[in-house]
């Protein structure tokens, strides 16, 4: 026998096994803690929030109403690690790339059109 708790996914019910209950309640926590600079937090959170019932909602049928722990790491690991999400990145370490790309470009003269020695072509 297991325990099972009623919660809401973006207002909609289900039935959780405990054990699956507290994996989407540390997956959520490790979402926010890895946008937690970003200013689009809450609607990333709410996002993923929402695809997490639209999935819940595919292992519910008319016979079986409990998402069990199994299930519930399927559908996280579909989602995959929140760590991993593009954008999840320090802010200082995007300045840091964006530097480098810039840094890479290089200018180079029109010889075919050339204006005042392929400058202003």
């Amino acid at each position: 026998m297991k325990k099972t708790i009623s919660i809401h996914l973006m207002g909609v019910n289900f039935l959780v096994e405990e054990t699956a209950y507290e994996l989407i309640e540390q997956y959520l926590k490790r979402l926010k803690d890895s946008f937690q600079h970003s200013s689009d937090q809450k609607e990333i959170c709410e996002d993923v929030e929402l695809r997490i019932a639209e999935l819940a909602s595919e292992k519910v049928t008319d016979k079986k109403h409990v998402v069990t722990f199994s299930e519930m790491k399927e559908i996280l690991d579909t989602l995959g690690d929140p760590e991993d999400f593009e954008g999840s990145a320090n802010p200082s370490d995007k300045k840091q790339d964006q530097s480098d790309f810039k840094a890479k470009r290089r200018l180079y003269r029109d010889t075919e059109n050339k204006t005042i020695a392929g400058v202003c072509s």
